[in-house]
């Protein structure tokens, strides 16, 4: 069925495309101001003239097959059922256990889309189009990105923007405090010779090219932070052990690093530009260094700060290369039960007509841009 149904699709796209150039040809002719151009654009034209062939006979042939598949359903949805049924209520391993947790809340799921398949089949046509709205929805809450099925194509956002979101909620909350800590403290509590030092480093960090940083994420950082999640002296982190190299944690952690030094120089502009008559008014009255800085400055320079914030969050949701070779190759939403390194780097599983689904892929994994 596959194979018929490919065949027919191929035809029909070749007739397509040639239509398509039969029709630039002619209008090229048209415009066309000498005879003999205009006489082999017209040949040309004519020579690409394709019989769109037609797809009546193999859909009567591929719809003769709607009993089969029927059964084969049915079967396949008393079979499941059977076996769910006999699974046990735990077992000895504690990951076994959570898989055999996974299985019993996605049964109902899988069972009931098994049993409306056969109603499904018997009510789909060939010949009708697809709402605008049915489209609409599906591109923005589908969770399939398929661009090469042999059926038909699914596009749906709602995985990538929840990636996105993912990586840039880990991104800020690394950089944030430690962007704002570091202008905070450079700004009110170092000393010359450290702020000479330390804001040329910090600063340095944003010229470093995107790509160099997610080439290092995948051969140093990536491995780095795997082993150390799985030290059992850390094993009370949310999300540790990792058991990815290319997850969530580690894309979050190099984009952090690569907005800090925005948030850093912007908030330390918004403190640079509080009037001193704030801070001398404050120590006049006898307030310390650091009650003059958190109850004074800070409040002052809020503003300056949440905007250097929002423009971190602006280079973090811009950032495309770290994500992408980080951050693991899959289109899928993550498993959240499994902490934050739930994203695995292997490949979307991919179909072809020549056999079953191939590379499934582990219990999580995702891909944001």
């Amino acid at each position: 069925m596959t194979a018929a149904v490919t065949t027919t699709k191929e035809a029909v796209q070749n007739a397509d495309l040639l239509e398509k150039d039969r029709n630039s040809l002619l209008a090229a002719a048209a415009h066309a101001k000498d005879l003999t151009e205009r006489q082999k654009l017209l040949a040309d034209a004519h020579a690409s003239l394709a019989e769109k062939p037609g797809i009546d006979g193999p859909m009567q042939t591929l719809m003769l097959r709607q009993p089969d598949c029927i059964a084969t359903h049915t079967t396949l949805h008393q079979a499941c059922a059977g076996i769910l049924a006999k699974l046990p209520p735990s077992l000895s391993q504690s990951e076994a256990n959570r898989l055999l947790h996974a299985a019993n809340k996605a049964a109902p799921l899988f069972l009931d889309a098994l049993g409306q398949a056969p109603l499904q089949i018997l009510q789909w046509r060939h010949d009708q189009p697809v709402p605008l709205a049915d489209a609409i929805r599906s591109f923005l809450t589908g969770k399939d990105w398929v661009t090469g099925g042999a059926w038909q194509d699914f596009y749906g956002i709602l995985p990538l923007l929840i990636g996105s979101l993912m990586i840039s909620l880990v991104a800020l909350c690394l950089a944030i405090p430690a962007g704002v800590g570091a202008a905070i403290y450079i700004n009110q509590f170092a000393s010359p010779t450290e702020q000479a030092v330390v804001k040329p480093v910090i600063e340095f960090i944003q010229a470093i090219p995107s790509v160099v940083l997610g080439f290092i994420g995948i051969l140093v950082f990536g491995t780095v932070l795997r082993d150390l999640s799985q030290l059992d002296s850390l094993s009370w982190v949310p999300g540790f052990p990792i058991e990815e190299r290319l997850n969530i944690f580690t894309a979050g952690c190099l984009l952090a690093l690569m907005s800090i030094p925005t948030i850093f120089s912007l908030a330390e502009d918004a403190l640079n530009n509080v009037p001193s008559a704030y801070a001398e008014a404050s120590d006049a009255l006898g307030a310390s260094r650091i009650q003059t800085s958190f109850r004074v400055i800070i409040p002052a320079a809020f503003s300056g700060i949440l905007a250097a914030v929002l423009l971190g969050l602006g280079r973090v949701i811009g950032e495309t290369m770290v994500v992408l070779l980080v951050a693991g190759k899959r289109i899928k939403i993550p498993d959240f039960s499994a902490g934050l390194g739930c994203w695995a780097s292997m490949p979307p599983p991919t179909s072809s007509s020549a056999g079953p689904i191939t590379n499934i892929p582990p219990r999580c994994s995702i891909l944001k841009h």
